[in-house]
């Protein structure tokens, strides 16, 4: 009698019911979707977006913001262990990515007196695998896949590239560099950084930052094409560089930072630690200092390995 009454019990359970034949087609009471975890979202991963990691943001990665992951170029500028592609500031080894303002330029590569000056790297090159957009006026310039290498034994070159122009705001420039050839012959012998090169009409004016070897000194210089005479530049400040490095196998680096108004400081630096800074201000600036910028060498044998704008 009682495995008839539990039999006729049974048969009333599947009059009632249907049966179940896809586990997606559980739900759970309340849940107000149709998978088998208890939130409204659709997906099988508990949490309450609609992608189908663990976290509570709607990318694809498990972190906890709402970007996506950097996907590297398979390069490391600086030797800092992170790609270029994701490296706040890819010239400086920064390998913790400080970044005490949050602009997502790192505070190795900040101004270091006025942090709030620079906000974003605006124009990287790294020359690697080869560069893109360059543009060659004398001289000789070759990619040699992880650096353009600028020769001009007996010359004088400039190679740029007008898609890295700034407005007439804050801005800084840099290159880092490796001298390649012996002793130069020729006299002054120089490697510098253009900056605020602007054409009206085919004429051509810049300024610069200039290492000059023979001498030792960092100049800040001012060029017009237009000038008559053999020299058309015009040097505004000079100081001693105190580069006392060997010439081949250590890192240089020239910098120079505008603030937008009346402070340009060019900067330079070396692997060893020497450093000099010459300060420009006031009247010899431009009211203008807009621009793009490039590289300059004469009588060198150089190789170039990066150029970075920063705004």
């Amino acid at each position: 009698m009682v495995r008839l009454m539990t039999y006729a019990f049974f048969v009333l359970l599947l009059a009632g019911c249907s049966v179940i034949t896809n586990v997606d087609e559980l739900k759970i009471t309340g849940a107000g979707d149709s998978d088998i975890d208890s939130d409204t979202d659709g997906d099988t991963d508990g949490d309450t977006d609609s992608d189908s990691d663990s976290d509570s943001d709607s990318d694809s990665d498990t972190d906890s913001d709402t970007d996506t992951e950097c996907v590297g170029n398979g390069h490391d500028e600086d030797g800092d262990g992170v790609d270029d592609n994701c490296d706040n500031c890819p010239t400086y080894p920064n390998t913790s990515q400080a970044d005490s303002d949050g602009d997502d330029m790192g505070d190795a590569c900040e101004a270091s007196w006025s942090t709030g000056m620079l906000n974003e790297i605006a124009f990287f090159e790294s020359f690697h695998p080869g560069p893109s957009g360059w543009t060659s006026d004398g001289a000789s310039w070759t990619s040699t896949g992880d650096a353009v290498n600028g020769s001009a034994a007996t010359t004088e070159g400039r190679y740029y590239n007008t898609g890295n122009s700034w407005g007439g705001g804050a801005f800084s420039a840099e290159v880092v560099f490796h001298y390649t050839g012996p002793e130069p012959a020729y006299d002054p012998s120089s490697t510098s950084i253009l900056f605020s090169v602007q054409e009206d009409g085919g004429d051509t004016w810049w300024w610069a930052c200039t290492l000059i070897w023979n001498t030792g000194y960092l100049t800040v210089d001012r060029y017009d094409e237009n000038v008559v005479g053999p020299w058309p530049y015009d040097i505004v400040e000079s100081v001693a560089s105190g580069d006392d490095g060997p010439r081949e196998g250590v890192w240089r680096r020239i910098r120079v930072f505008y603030d937008g108004a009346d402070d340009l400081r060019c900067y330079f630096s070396n692997e060893i630690g020497d450093n000099a800074t010459a300060y420009v201000g006031g009247v010899e600036l431009w009211s203008d200092m807009s621009g793009y910028g490039g590289l300059w060498i004469m009588g060198e044998d150089v190789d170039f390995e990066s150029f970075v704008v920063y705004e």
